[in-house]
């Protein structure tokens, strides 16, 4: 698929709106919506874990580490992805502020489980299907667009990656479901018509037990809540739901980071997924995310560098 200079800004927007909700949401992460009140306007920090303005969390280090990856390995090496998650968690590798102190307990799990040489190290029990490989899949899904992988295949890749920790069918249809809509968005269509969930139909027969769970995203019956009724937890089809209605009833990006953020509960991942989308169909309408926003993020120039360099490897 060719890249043309829009795609690559709206790429870099959607990167860099994914990692400013990360940052807006970390300080108020668990706290309730009425806790919060509204009170989420801009890079406070502190907070939940006590880090400083502009920090970011595990959602980005992990989706930074899948960019690496695929800049080095130029294809998706599930082996150097874990690779590069271990490290991440051992090493504080790619981290904001150069400690590893948020990490989610299916992915400490599995990673524990890949380092004492356990493969396929992913978890597989229904209560492990947080939003933790949904939160780090938008390089996989950027990058089967771009390197014009069938659908077919690119559920095979999601199911690999998203099974690095998360194995749970639940959890890989959410990934494909996200990965459905940033195909759309690339393909340039209108808001609506991006919540079409025309991949369902490769989904493979013995995932359609699991295929109920999401029916409400699926027939965008979501779409009829009011936001204060919304489900902001962690687990995974609560938060596809959460991102995809904010997605849909905001117009620019900063609102609806800030929209979903003040629902409280995994603020962090939420505003961040919601972000990744807004960012890139703001993107393809050339608008941009706030500059103040993006200059209060910590270590900007690695993150710019590392996005440069991974919109090239799509390009190629």
């Amino acid at each position: 698929m060719l890249m043309d200079n829009l795609s690559k800004f709206a790429i870099k927007n959607s990167a860099l709106s994914f990692i400013a909700g990360d940052a807006i949401g970390l300080p108020f992460e668990f706290e309730t919506k009425e806790e919060i009140d509204g009170k989420i306007f801009d890079f406070i920090g502190f907070g939940t874990y006590n880090q400083p303005v502009g920090t970011w969390s595990d959602d980005t280090s992990m989706t930074l580490c899948t960019m690496k990856s695929i800049i080095d390995k130029k294809e998706i090496s599930i082996k150097n992805i874990s690779d590069l998650f271990l490290k991440w968690s051992d090493e504080d590798y790619l981290t904001a502020t150069d400690e590893c102190f948020d990490v989610g307990l299916t992915t400490s799990k599995a990673l524990t489980r890949y380092a004492c040489g356990i493969i396929p190290s992913g978890i597989n029990d229904f209560q492990s299907n947080g939003n933790g490989s949904l939160m780090r899949i938008l390089p996989i899904s950027l990058y089967c667009y771009y390197k014009n992988i069938t659908i077919s295949e690119t559920f095979k890749i999601i199911k690999e990656v998203s099974s690095i920790t998360h194995a749970h069918p639940i959890s890989i249809l959410g990934c494909f479901l996200y990965t459905n809509v940033i195909f759309n968005i690339l393909d340039k269509k209108d808001k609506y018509n991006c919540l079409d969930f025309n991949f369902i139909e490769y989904i493979p027969n013995d995932y359609a037990n699991y295929i109920d769970d999401y029916e409400k995203i699926i027939n965008n019956l979501f779409l009829d809540k009011k936001y204060e009724d919304l489900s902001s937890s962690g687990y995974v089809v609560d938060t596809l739901e959460v991102v995809l209605w904010n997605f849909y009833n905001n117009n620019n990006v900063e609102d609806c980071i800030l929209k979903t953020a003040n629902l409280g509960g995994d603020t962090d991942t939420n505003a961040a997924i919601a972000g990744s989308l807004s960012g890139l169909y703001y993107g393809l309408k050339e608008q941009a995310i706030n500059k103040e926003w993006q200059n209060k993020v910590l270590k900007l120039n690695l993150i710019l560098e590392l996005i440069d360099k991974f919109i090239v490897e799509l390009s190629n």
